[in-house]
């Protein structure tokens, strides 16, 4: 009997271990900006590995993350500009608890590989650096938005509208240069850039400190999120020291 009741307390504690890593086991689906491809689904490959969590990264350009959100799509956590996770919060749509910023991203121009690096690391240096190019290729988000302010505070907002090449996302600014052959300049998330080194880009630089302009990128908890506590213990390991160390490494800070 005692060899009984001692088996059947192993059996019972074996099924409680089981169905205990079964329960804490969660499928986090990330809705997130795209400058953030490459770093988060490294950070999420680690993150799997060192838990039982899985992790669904999509991504898309902020407004249209801002739209599927607000259309109800189902997720566990968003990754946008703070501003529209400010917004987003107030209506409802996420939860402030474990809300975090994760990457501050600026500005940068790009090249082609094999073309003579300008210099942009003064304001004039910059101003004659857009002057002399022959296209300039921004995109018509909120980066490209911020890059036409800093063309007019540099007093070559005409210049920059007339050489200029406006496209739907940051990839496609990356792509554009690559197809030409000129003095062609991209204009985007210096996160961005790093990841299209392979294909061929060259960062140039960041903007001069005087007229950067960083994006904060913030992740939230959704509402209606179906396993927040892994959610907000995802958004926990992108704060790392080591996930932060990759965000700086990619090109953030």
């Amino acid at each position: 009997m005692r060899r009984l009741v001692a088996a059947g307390i192993a059996i019972f504690f074996l099924t409680a271990v089981s169905f205990g890593g079964a329960a804490r086991a969660a499928d986090i689906k990330v809705l997130a900006d795209g400058p953030l491809r490459s770093i988060l689904t490294q950070i999420a490959e680690s993150f799997q590995r060192d838990t039982e969590h899985k992790v669904q990264l999509s991504f898309a350009p902020g407004p249209a993350l801002k739209a599927r959100i607000v259309g109800g799509e189902p997720a566990e956590i968003l990754i946008t500009p703070a501003p529209d996770a400010e917004e987003l919060t107030k209506q409802g749509k996420l939860s402030a608890d474990g809300q975090a910023s994760i990457a501050r991203v600026g500005l940068g121009l790009a090249i082609r590989e094999g073309v003579p690096v300008p210099d942009i690391g003064r304001l004039d240096a910059l101003k004659e650096t857009l002057l002399r190019a022959d296209t300039i290729v921004f995109n018509n988000l909120a980066s490209g938005a911020q890059f036409l302010k800093i063309a007019e505070r540099l007093g070559i907002s005409d210049d920059v509208k007339t050489k200029g090449t406006e496209v739907s996302s940051g990839s496609a600014v990356f792509d554009e240069v690559l197809k030409r052959n000129g003095r062609d300049i991209a204009v985007g998330s210096t996160l961005q850039i790093m990841e299209y080194g392979s294909k061929g880009l060259r960062l140039v630089g960041q903007l001069p400190a005087d007229v950067q302009v960083n994006t904060v990128f913030v992740a939230s908890v959704l509402a209606v999120a179906k396993s927040p506590e892994a959610a907000r213990e995802f958004i926990r390991y992108l704060r790392r020291p080591e996930s932060q160390a990759a965000f700086a490494a990619a090109g953030a800070s």
